[in-house]
């Protein structure tokens, strides 16, 4: 039934299309604003009455769905013929190089196409996934609410909570996380469309607006969590959705405009934390800059707006905000000490600008990694690893990942580089609104590395940052190369060097080019293709080498497409497969109904709400963590203190007091099963 959340979503962009006629790209944008706020309200209403469940949500949706269908109906015959938006379609009589519109499409065709399927074909498989984003869907799906829980994993609590909303809504309604991954991927489409609107408030003709789309499809971290159940594509799409109505608020000042500006700032902040530093940057930049040179009465007027856009903005996130402080003291995080940078100087500030750059510097080629990072250590000297702006003793080193937490976006930089070096010396008649919208650029990075410690995996969290940047990069190619030959020759550049993050991503592989020795060999497609041309090659021995050698593609390590579902979810850590499933397998044959979790912090959780087939129903067996150490153990909690099996993951658990009335049953290297015997 999840697919009423899409029905949803198309009557209320008709909705809006028959009320506006608006540009396309905007009316799928506030279409996607809309429905995750009602994702938000709903969500945040019915666990207030312990109503997170199938028919509940499946009722909620329903009946939204019922009402904007009437609106639609009323909206369609209230107005007359002449004034529907329908006749305004087709004005834009402007010319555009086929060619440049083939590329163009082609690019955001292919790469769109292919992580479609591997978003659908693939479980949700990350680190941070299966540790807190899809395990606290299911502890909510169990508890029936998104209140704070005991949990050896604080980030289930107090990591902002709204691309899990919407997971939540369509795990409940398909009854499985089929479709968990499209979170993320539908807001790479939206953060593609609204790059281009960007685009075009900064005065980038059609033309290149597609250019901009294209190269903003292409970027490397975004094609790889498009993917996948990370949250920084989903605050993204906000932040960049708040820029552009932002920069409408300010030229026209309706008030649609202004609400989903703060609609935007809104599910931003309530998506991810790095969302407060984005849009205080931009918001800044673009809002600030704005200002000067303004007559009183006008500046009045923006302030006024910009108020409201606040005050609308962290209303909505009110519910997230007294969770926290009924727990921690605090409305937004417990983990200050962790991210933040203990002492702002210049040099700390230097240190982190230079490093979070060179990170997206990295290449197969190890050599030139290694000149990189002496380059870099060279030039920061005792800085490279200060502790006070780097996260918990982490080493500056630069190796090739493909992957959504350590790869970078090293083209990309360059040439957003480049164009931010050259934008000043262009002759445009916009200027002034140029240099305002690529100062909020900068105030953002600054911002970012002022704030931030630096993180091995800081790239992925500069996402809202480049995406940001290839409207400057678009409107460099728009302005600087009239001919297109040379633009198309960028977007063929940019297309194949996207390639390897299409295909090899190594947690979901399209391509089965990663081996190693363990459950993920698909040997029953060997054993076909060598039925089937066993007998004919066996006469040719040297032709059958070479046929089984082009063929061993198809079937020799892992893929998407050929290894089974269950054992997709450890392309991440597939050493825990066969311990996670023998441990499994024995619970349930065991009938205790209630299941203890003893975790530290970045174990691995949702694979056993996976195999013990709760991660998306409620039913008969409970699992809950016992033994906490976090804040969150003083949590009153309705289950046993020492329940009849216990799940044991935890590094150090021999001397755990609660275990020495348990008796161990299952034993590995990865987990352990513990049974009380009293």
């Amino acid at each position: 039934m999840a697919v009423i959340l899409l029905i949803f979503f198309i009557i209320i962009c008709l909705i809006i299309f028959l009320q506006k006629g608006d540009d396309i790209r905007v009316i799928l944008l506030k279409g996607f604003l809309v429905t995750f706020f009602l994702v938000l309200f709903s969500t945040e209403v019915l666990s207030l009455i312990n109503r997170i469940s199938y028919r509940a949500i499946l009722y909620s949706w329903f009946f939204l769905t019922f009402l904007a269908a009437l609106f639609l109906i009323a909206s369609w015959y209230r107005k007359p013929k002449e004034d529907h938006a329908l006749t305004k379609l087709n004005k834009d009589k402007s010319e555009v190089s086929r060619g440049v519109i083939g590329i163009c499409l082609g690019t955001i065709l292919i790469i769109s196409g292919i992580t479609l399927f591997i978003a659908l074909k693939s479980p949700p498989n990350n680190f941070d996934s299966m540790t807190y984003h899809m395990a606290r869907v299911s502890h909510w799906i169990q508890n029936q609410n998104i209140r704070y829980y005991p949990t050896a994993i604080p980030r289930q609590n107090y990591s902002m909570p709204l691309a899990e909303y919407a997971i939540l809504h369509l795990q409940i309604l398909s009854q499985g996380d089929h479709y968990a991954n499209l979170v993320q991927w539908l807001s790479y489409i939206l953060s593609i469309l609204t790059v281009t609107l960007i685009a075009k408030e900064l005065k980038v003709s059609p033309r290149g607006q597609w250019i901009t789309g294209a190269l903003t499809a292409a970027l490397p971290m975004a094609i790889l969590q498009s993917t996948s159940t990370q949250n920084d594509l989903v605050v993204s799409a906000f932040c960049l959705s708040f820029v552009y109505f932002l920069s409408r608020v300010i030229k026209k000042g309706n008030w649609e405009n202004l609400l989903f500006a703060a609609l935007s700032m809104g599910l931003a902040l309530a998506t991810k934390g790095t969302a407060y530093i984005f849009i205080a940057g931009t918001g800044l930049g673009i809002g600030g800059l704005t200002l000067v040179s303004r007559k009183w009465g006008e500046i009045r007027n923006l302030l006024y707006r910009y108020s409201i856009i606040i005050g609308i903005g962290l209303l909505l996130n009110t519910g997230i905000y007294l969770r926290n402080w009924n727990l921690y003291q605090h409305p937004l995080i417990t983990s200050n000490e962790r991210t933040l940078v203990e002492t702002v100087t210049p040099k700390i500030l230097f240190a982190n600008l230079v490093r979070n750059g060179a990170i997206h510097l990295s290449s197969p080629i190890e050599s030139a990694n290694q000149y990189v990072e002496k380059s870099v250590s060279s030039l920061l000297g005792s800085e490279i690893d200060n502790p006070q702006s780097t996260f918990q003793g982490s080493k500056f080193e630069l190796s090739f990942s493909i992957n959504e937490d350590e790869a970078g976006n090293g083209l990309h930089l360059i040439l957003i580089t480049l164009a931010i070096l050259i934008l000043p010396w262009l002759k445009t008649d916009n200027k002034n609104e140029l240099i305002i919208f690529k100062v909020a650029f900068l105030f953002s990075i600054l911002l970012f590395s002022l704030i931030f410690k630096w993180q091995p995996w800081g790239g992925r969290l500069q996402t809202p940052i480049f995406l940001l940047g290839c409207s400057l990069f678009g409107y460099l190619i728009e302005k600087v190369f009239k001919k297109d030959i040379f633009p198309v020759l960028i977007l063929i550049v940019f297309l194949v060097s996207s390639t390897p993050f299409l295909l090899l991503n190594s947690n979901r592989p399209l391509l089965p080019l990663w081996e190693d020795s363990s459950a993920f060999y698909d040997t029953e497609i060997e054993r076909q293709i060598y039925t089937n041309l066993g007998e004919k090659l066996d006469r040719y021995p040297n032709l059958a080498g070479k046929v089984k050698s082009i063929l061993s593609i198809l079937y020799e390590g892992r893929s998407v497409v050929l290894t089974e579902r269950g054992e997709l979810y450890f392309l991440g850590n597939f050493k825990d497969y066969y311990w996670y499933a023998g441990a499994c397998h024995l619970v349930r044959n065991t009938p205790s109904s209630e299941i203890g979790l003893i975790m530290d912090s970045n174990d691995w959780e949702y694979p056993l709400w996976v195999m013990l087939n709760k991660h998306a129903v409620p039913k008969e067996r409970i699992l809950y963590h016992i033994n906490v150490d976090d804040i969150s153990g003083t949590i009153p909690r309705a289950y046993d203190e020492k329940p009849g099996l216990i799940l044991v993951t935890k590094d150090q658990y021999q001397d755990l007091e609660i275990l020495k009335s348990y008796e161990q049953i299952y034993s590995s290297s990865s987990i352990q099963v513990y049974l009380n015997v009293e």
